[in-house]
């Protein structure tokens, strides 16, 4: 459990290194160049080894699988993954995210869909399907009307 907690916490903090906020959130050139994959880890591992230098004992065991985490969090190769989970909490941790990531594009689609749509049934586009499918908009009403 502090596995997991520990990997959710830290799957994506290479996004700190990898925009700026300036005016506008853009990428940074490191960014751009090894994405926060990359940079998470980097990151993490080397917060690791100050804490060693420090004398404190990291197990490294517990870097490993805290790095593993990090890699594998998107899950899959051809999803930006430099390895695939290979553990329950790292599989854990991919599926959490990749629900988050799905939560976010339908409450995102809906609300597109409910500025051109008045009727409580609209149609969103679903990537694994190729095509759009019916998705509940919610009752119309008056908070609901553009």
């Amino acid at each position: 459990k502090d596995l997991l907690i520990a990997g959710a916490a830290l799957h994506d903090i290479g996004k700190v290194e990898q925009y700026e906020c300036t005016s506008i959130i853009d990428k940074t050139e490191e960014g751009e160049f090894v994405g926060h994959i990359v940079l998470g880890d980097r990151m993490v591992r080397e917060k690791i080894r100050e804490l060693r230098e420090g004398g404190m004992n990291f197990p490294r065991d517990l870097e490993n699988q805290i790095s593993h985490m990090i890699v594998s969090h998107h899950g899959r190769h051809e999803w930006g993954s430099p390895e695939i989970p290979k553990f329950v909490e790292a599989l854990v941790l991919h599926y959490a995210d990749l629900m988050d990531s799905q939560i976010k594009y339908h409450l995102q689609k809906v609300e597109e869909e409910r500025r051109i749509n008045e009727e409580s049934w609209g149609l969103i586009w679903d990537k694994d399907l190729g095509r759009k499918k019916p998705f509940y908009l919610g009752k119309v009403d008056e908070e609901r009307t553009p």
